[in-house]
C-alpha cells in the first residue's frame, strides 16, 4: 500500500510539474471597446497604445473569423514627423505587459502566442518603404523589438510578403541594426491565417522562437533571443520581460494600411495556443 501511495504521489507531482496555462484569451464575441479605445472582456482590460496618426478600432461582424473580430487601422499621412513628433503611426493593443509574471522571460520557459490574422484589403495600400509590423515582442525603449512579424507590399501575383524577425545583443539592440529572418512566406489579402508563435528569451543561446501557420511549423530559430536586461547589466532600457502586442506600427511615410485579429490566446503550451 505504502509503494502504491508513493507512486500516486510521484505521479500526481509530474502531472502538476506538466500542466500547462492559459493565461490571457479573447474571441472579441462580448468584447467591448472602451472610450480610451482600451478593450475589454470578461474581466480583463488590454489597453490601447497609439502616436502619429491613426484611427480608432472597431469590432466587426461582416468578414469576421466568427462572431466579431477586431481590426486596428492607419490612415494615409502626408507630413513627417507627425504633430506629436513621431515619424511613425501606431494603433496596437498589449495582450501581455512586459512586467506581467507571465510575460516572455529569461527564464527557460517558452510562451506562445496564438491569433488569427489578416490583411483588410479595403483599408490596405502597398507600404514604400519597408514592411509593416503587425505583431511584436517589445522588450524596452528606445529598443528595436527583439522579435516581431510584418508584411510587405504584395508581388504581382497580389501576394504580402509576410517575415518573423528577431534582434539579439549580437545583432544590435537599434532600429535599423542587422536582424535575422525566422520565417518568410507569403499570405493573400482578405484570408484569414492562424498564426503561434513561440518565444523563449535567452541570452546565452538558450533562447528559442518557432512559428507555426495553419498548424503548420514555418520557421525555428534557437541561440540568443533578446537583450540581456538592464538590471542583470545590459544595454539601457532593456526590460526583464516582453510586452506582446498586436495591430498596426509602420513608418509615416507609408500609405494606409489595416489588419484584423481574432481568438487571441497566450499561453505556456503551443496546444492552449493553436
Amino acid at each position: 500500500m505504502q509503494e502504491i501511495l508513493i507512486t500516486l504521489a510521484l505521479l500526481s507531482t509530474s502531472i502538476l510539474a506538466n500542466a500547462s496555462t492559459l493565461f490571457y484569451s479573447a474571441t472579441f464575441d462580448s468584447a467591448v471597446i472602451n472610450e480610451d479605445n482600451s478593450l475589454t472582456e470578461g474581466q480583463i482590460t488590454f489597453p490601447f497604445a497609439q502616436n502619429g496618426s491613426w484611427n480608432n478600432p472597431v469590432l466587426f461582424a461582416a468578414g469576421s473569423y466568427s462572431g466579431l473580430s477586431l481590426s486596428n487601422s492607419v490612415p494615409a499621412t502626408t507630413t513627417s514627423p507627425g504633430p506629436d513628433g513621431k515619424t511613425t503611426d501606431r494603433s496596437e493593443y498589449h495582450w501581455v505587459e512586459s512586467s506581467d509574471v507571465n510575460s516572455p522571460q529569461f527564464n527557460q520557459d517558452e510562451k506562445f502566442f496564438g491569433f488569427n490574422f489578416k490583411i483588410v484589403s479595403a483599408g490596405s495600400q502597398p507600404p514604400v518603404n519597408g514592411g509593416v509590423i503587425c505583431v511584436q515582442f517589445w522588450q524596452g525603449s528606445p529598443l528595436a523589438p527583439p522579435v516581431w512579424m510584418d508584411v510587405k507590399a504584395p508581388n504581382a501575383q497580389g501576394q504580402w510578403p509576410n517575415r518573423i524577425w528577431m534582434q539579439n545583443d549580437q545583432t544590435g539592440q537599434m532600429t535599423g541594426d542587422p536582424s535575422i529572418k525566422v520565417y518568410g512566406g507569403t499570405i493573400v489579402a482578405d484570408t484569414w491565417y492562424r498564426y503561434v508563435i513561440g518565444v523563449e528569451p535567452g541570452y546565452n543561446n538558450n533562447g528559442r522562437i518557432d512559428c507555426w501557420i495553419n498548424g503548420q511549423l514555418v520557421g525555428s530559430y534557437t541561440g540568443n533571443v533578446g537583450y540581456l536586461p538592464q538590471s542583470l547589466g545590459g544595454v539601457a532600457g532593456a526590460l526583464n520581460g516582453m510586452m506582446v502586442k498586436g495591430g498596426v506600427y509602420r513608418s509615416r511615410i507609408n500609405p494606409p494600411f489595416s489588419d484584423a485579429f481574432d481568438n487571441i490566446a497566450f499561453s505556456d503550451s503551443y496546444n492552449l495556443s493553436k
